[in-house]
């Protein structure tokens, strides 16, 4: 490689905003240092393998959106690459500078430190404990329930939606399934923080008559006050670790462990941990635990199950499609050693079994429904209503980057016009309002299925289900190369390549775009392979739903 000219380098800028030079090493180590990494996290943890505070940490949970140490040693093992040209590196991270000082700084590397804002934690602490506290009296004065005792008790965590139309946002079983399982089968709901306290209680009634027990009943305010207090016990952590390669990211590491931006996460790992100590003495029997799968606060969950229960049946459901960008949803030996995931793996189609396996290749995987992608498998007649359709995610840099691309896009054709559907928790009105094309914007309201059946083309990029579910309803999908996943995730999962376009530059994206604006919308694509929608998303049948006795 030969660099004309030095590089400017803001690390603290999103990943798509770094020098081409730059950005192309760093999506390679990105994918080959994954595994090496993950097997580092699992040495670390050797020491702490029987502390909870631990493993709800932020570093522990391998999650990239909650967490920067994998960012940071691809960022280091980049430079490592390209130590012999000159670049200027930006960062407003102490720590990752005084790491960059130690290994990098030379004639050729110049580093400068940009003072970071104060971080206000207190607020992330203060809101998720007023909130707990107002679920847990508002539970144990109108709501608490006794304690369930039969012996083939199926415990599933869930997190309900405060609509009374469709409570249940993973976990969709058939009517017939619930009906014949009612005794057996308890939800055991985690409410996630909402400003509108009303329409929480109104939920909680709801849920109240149905088979759901709500872990308060049995918790006591000494078992709140023991994850609140969590802050308070992490300087046990500050110490020195293994290093990665010869990086010491020491003080990185305890840095983020010290940063409660994901209190909440780790706050509800504890009180899981806490709901199964209390269930075993008081001499409870359960038969099975299925958790919704993820990996952060779900360790609490488990780990509680397998300390307590040692001999009761742990399952993850993961109704989700492959999202190799999450490493926390793909499990790892060392987390079945130390008992802090579950046993077993179910997932919503076939083709997701090998990349399940990536960091343990025993795991014990099967395949179950896949709930909240059924439609896929309705009968529509397509229609190409809708030239572009957007699909943004719930990741703010991501989604940055994608609405950059369709602005360059705009700027080279301005009769260009997108449907954006914007994500549902994520509010980007701020970041829309800064980009002055309304005329070229035009937001959708309403289920994303209904909108695929009459899109031609759909852009969307990053750790999204969306990609997968754009092809199965015959959408010529195109990709920004935006996320360092994005130019192998679906040829690794083999799906069709006449499906979809990898972009990997805006010019590149506004070429395509162009091209496909001067089409005729009616020009249909080559049908799907007949076992495709199945193989991504398994059907639901009553059989098939017997996988969660």
């Amino acid at each position: 490689m030969y660099l004309k000219e030095k590089l400017i380098w803001n690390i603290d800028y999103e990943t798509n905003r770094y020098p081409a030079e730059i950005k192309k090493v760093l999506f390679k180590k990105h994918i080959s240092l994954r595994k090496k990494y993950t097997n580092w996290i699992g040495r670390i943890s050797k020491k702490y393998h029987n502390d909870i505070d631990w493993w709800v940490s932020v570093p522990v949970s391998r999650n990239p959106y909650f967490s920067k140490i994998f960012q940071t040693i691809c960022i280091l093992e980049t430079l490592k690459t390209l130590r012999n040209f000159k670049i200027d590196i930006i960062s407003n991270s102490k720590a990752l500078v005084n790491i960059l000082e130690k290994n990098f700084k030379n004639k050729n590397i110049n580093i400068f430190y940009t003072e970071e804002k104060k971080k206000n934690n207190f607020k992330f602490i203060f809101k998720s404990i007023l909130f707990q506290l107002y679920i847990f009296f508002i539970i144990k004065i109108f709501f608490k329930k006794k304690i369930f005792q039969y012996n083939k008790s199926i415990l599933i965590n869930n997190y309900p939606t405060n609509n009374p139309e469709k409570l249940e946002r993973q976990f969709q079983f058939s009517k017939k399934f619930l009906r014949n399982n009612y005794k057996n089968i308890i939800f055991t709901p985690t409410i996630l923080i909402n400003r509108n306290f009303i329409k929480i209680f109104k939920t909680l009634n709801i849920l109240h008559r149905k088979n759901y027990f709500f872990k308060e009943s049995v918790l006591d305010l000494k078992d709140l006050v023991f994850a609140f207090c969590y802050p308070l016990r992490v300087k046990k952590f500050e110490k020195k670790f293994e290093n990665f390669n010869e990086f010491d990211l020491s003080e990185f590491l305890y840095g983020e462990i010290k940063d409660f931006k994901f209190y909440n996460a780790s706050m509800l790992g504890l009180i899981n941990f806490n709901f199964f100590k209390k269930l075993n003495e008081k001499n409870c029997k359960i038969y099975k635990t299925i958790c919704w799968f993820e990996n952060h606060e779900q360790k609490g969950w488990n780990y509680g199950v397998r300390k307590f229960f040692p001999k009761t049946k742990t399952v993850g459901y993961q109704g989700f499609t492959n999202l190799p960008q999450l490493m926390n949803t793909i499990p790892t030996k060392y987390e079945e050693t130390y008992k802090v995931s579950p046993r077993t793996i179910i997932v919503s189609g076939k083709a997701y079994i090998n990349s399940r396996k990536e960091f343990n290749s025993n795991l014990d995987i099967k395949v179950g429904p896949s709930y909240i992608y059924q439609d896929v498998h309705s009968k529509f007649k397509k229609q190409n209503k809708i030239k572009f359709l957007v699909i943004l995610n719930e990741f703010l840099e991501i989604n940055l980057d994608i609405l950059e691309w369709l602005s360059y896009s705009i700027k080279n054709n301005n009769k260009l016009v997108f449907y954006i559907k914007k994500p549902k928790i994520l509010n980007l009105d701020k970041y829309l309002k800064n980009m002055n094309v309304e005329k070229n914007f035009i937001y959708c309201k309403g289920n994303l299925n209904n909108l695929l059946k009459i899109s031609q083309n759909v852009i969307t990029s990053g750790p999204t289900g969306s990609t997968l579910e754009a092809i199965s309803y015959n959408c010529n999908l195109i990709v920004p190369n935006i996320d360092p996943y994005d130019s192998i995730y679906l040829n690794s999962l083999k799906v069709p390549k006449k499906s979809f376009k990898i972009c990997n530059d805006k010019k590149i994206f506004s070429n395509q775009i162009n091209h496909l604006f001067k089409l005729n919308k009616n020009k249909n694509k080559k049908k799907l392979p007949s076992n495709f929608k199945n193989l991504f998303f398994e059907k639901v049948s009553f059989q098939k739903e017997r996988i969660f006795l």
